[in-house]
């Protein structure tokens, strides 16, 4: 690797260990207020990482019209993703006798759920996968590198925490899996944002009351500290199939050599 590679790789992770642990000081201090903790944590992390180059367009993109169009596209592709998803956990869940629906109450507390888990999907993605994105490709590192870091960042995260179980580790690590994976192969930041946050609100607020009440003897399926049970392993492995499916199409829709090409060297701009 060139020094002016590892002098980039170096500042990246500057700046990757100093926005962490910027935003886990001011989680700490606005503990009491969950949705203060993710706005927060999202603000400090969009202009971190707007700094280091992380961008909701990517760079070929930037001055054109229609910005709002495509980040719109992205988010909802990203969504539908996750829907799909969950919905193989929930029809798997059912026919093995892990899980039972019933029907729900939807609140106004809908909305702030969907604000918060949003906010703490943008500052994950941005700090979790977009910087090792944006690093790589300023260090002139393989695609598949960035990748594989902001995976195990994902699941990092969470090990650090006393008492975690192996399941959360799972979890979140399935998950950041296909939010990496669609960063790189689908739009970069909206479409990570719409799959993290859409798999967060189904499995929380929608299917706990707000749409469906689902309940999971023994389970907790919800990316987070207290997943838990049989269930989440699901969930976990249903993320890593649809994973293996995004990479699948993108590779087999390539032409030829250019496909392999750009599944080895693809370098993100964010």
């Amino acid at each position: 690797m060139e020094r002016s590679s590892v002098l980039e790789v170096a500042r990246g992770a500057a700046w990757f260990v100093a926005l962490n642990a910027v935003v886990h000081f001011v989680s700490a201090a606005l503990a009491e207020s969950p949705l203060a903790t993710a706005l927060a944590g999202a603000v400090i992390a969009d202009l971190g990482g707007s700094h280091l180059g992380v961008r909701w367009q990517e760079s070929a993109e930037v001055g054109k019209p229609g910005a709002l169009g495509r980040a719109a596209r992205r988010v909802g592709y990203g969504l539908a993703v996750a829907a799909i998803a969950v919905t193989i956990t929930l029809a798997v869940a059912l026919a093995l006798g892990w899980a039972s629906v019933g029907l729900g109450r939807p609140s106004w507390t809908l909305g702030l759920v969907v604000l918060r888990t949003t906010a703490a999907a943008v500052r994950d993605e941005i700090l979790l996968t977009g910087i090792p994105f944006v690093v790589a490709t300023r260090a002139r590192v393989p695609a598949p590198f960035a990748l594989a870091f902001a995976v195990v960042a994902h699941g990092a995260g969470f090990a650090l925490f006393p008492g975690v179980s192996v399941t959360a580790v799972a979890l979140a690590v399935a998950l950041g899996g296909l939010a990496a994976t669609l960063w790189w192969r689908h739009g970069g930041l909206a479409t990570a944002v719409g799959a993290v946050a859409g798999f967060g609100v189904l499995t929380g607020a929608l299917l706990r009351g707000a749409g469906l009440y689902v309940t999971w003897p023994g389970s907790v399926v919800h990316p987070g500290l207290g997943a838990s049970g049989r269930a989440a392993w699901l969930a976990a492995a249903v993320l890593a199939a649809v994973t293996a499916v995004v990479v699948t199409r993108e590779s087999t829709g390539a032409a030829g050599a250019s496909g392999a090409s750009r599944w080895s060297s693809r370098r993100i701009s964010g």
